[in-house]
């Protein structure tokens, strides 16, 4: 089964394999109630495990899944590991939930728990391009993961994929999550997740007042020099203006360069008219470079924690930034 569903949940579309709970007519939604329907009200614990000769072995734990359903086993890990819970994935705010700036869409369980997900959507951004008059609706949404076999950290980060099996994850995962943190699973996992819960909050309520931005760069034109000229510019400040002296240095800056560019005519959706064509050719481009990025350092904790406090500190939202003012001052 190429989906690879267990259980889960979901509103509005039903997903192309058929499976789950739909729960687009139940009112009031909120985290108990999508967990449940979702599947996802069992939880994992550590158990130490033993040879068939009763000893003990040393440093490595089985993690057990305990649900009403199903007991089972999910995979064997250290003496490090921290487990985290699936109710731990939602945590969205209920004043955000109510106000309608973002809602649970669907949720649930891979690979018989091995990975599960929730994801929520976010406001969608409606932009009339200029020169078609086409209209773009930007639908993103927050995704959480977590594995419980060991073999990943809890990721978590915006996507415009809606993820419904185990395929549209793999999707979500190559196209590059954006604002991705990665939790690893250690003591103060919990705590990092409440802090990546928050940090999130905060771009949800800074996507829903994008849609009047987003609409003035549809209607800028912009030339492909234009758009070089500001990607040159771009690139130097998100390198932090540092001085490129050596031929190999040279060429993979203007290769940058020209990596952007080619967003710009060729992105998602693009067609290198205007300042729109620009934000999202050089905002698909971050998001690649920082999944490339993480999926780097996953085994190296160190930089995988310092990959999670720059996101949770607002570097990426702020090259993000930096890009769209250059792009009105051009």
């Amino acid at each position: 089964m190429s989906h690879e569903v267990e259980t889960m949940a979901y509103v509005n579309q039903v997903p192309w394999h058929g499976l789950g709970v739909d729960l687009t007519e139940m009112p009031n939604l909120d985290a108990e109630t999508f967990l449940r329907y979702a599947g996802l009200n069992w939880t994992v614990y550590l158990e130490s495990m033993q040879a068939e000769c009763g000893l003990v072995v040393p440093e490595h734990f089985a993690v057990v899944r305990d649900g009403a359903d199903v007991h089972g086993i999910l995979g064997v890990v250290g003496k490090d590991y921290y487990p985290l819970q699936n109710s731990d994935l939602f945590g969205l705010p209920n004043d955000l939930l109510e106000a309608g700036l973002v809602s649970y869409e669907c949720a649930g369980s891979l690979f018989n728990g091995k990975q599960v997900w929730a994801l929520a959507r976010m406001a969608d951004v409606n932009v009339v391009r200029k020169y078609t008059g086409r209209l773009d609706t930007v639908q993103q949404f927050l995704l959480w993961t977590a594995r419980h076999d060991g073999q990943a950290s809890t990721v978590g980060g915006t996507t415009r994929v809606r993820v419904v099996c185990a395929n549209t994850m793999d999707a979500a995962m190559s196209a590059g999550l954006g604002d991705r943190v990665a939790i690893q699973h250690r003591s103060q996992g919990a705590k990092r997740l409440q802090e990546a819960h928050k940090f999130f909050a905060e771009r949800i309520k800074a996507a829903a007042k994008f849609e009047d931005e987003a609409q003035a760069l549809a209607d800028k034109p912009m030339s492909v020099e234009t758009f070089r000229g500001v990607a040159s510019e771009w690139v130097d400040e998100i390198r932090k203006n540092r001085k490129v002296k050596t031929k190999s240095g040279i060429a993979k800056r203007e290769q940058v360069v020209e990596d952007l560019v080619r967003y710009f005519g060729e992105g998602t959706g693009n067609t290198g008219e205007t300042a729109w064509d620009g934000y999202n050719g050089g905002t698909e481009w971050l998001d690649h470079q920082r999944a490339r990025y993480e999926a780097a350092a996953e085994d190296n904790r160190q930089k995988a924690d310092a990959f999670m406090q720059s996101t949770l500190h607002g570097e990426n939202f702020r090259k993000k930034g930096k890009l769209l003012a250059l792009l009105k001052k051009a």
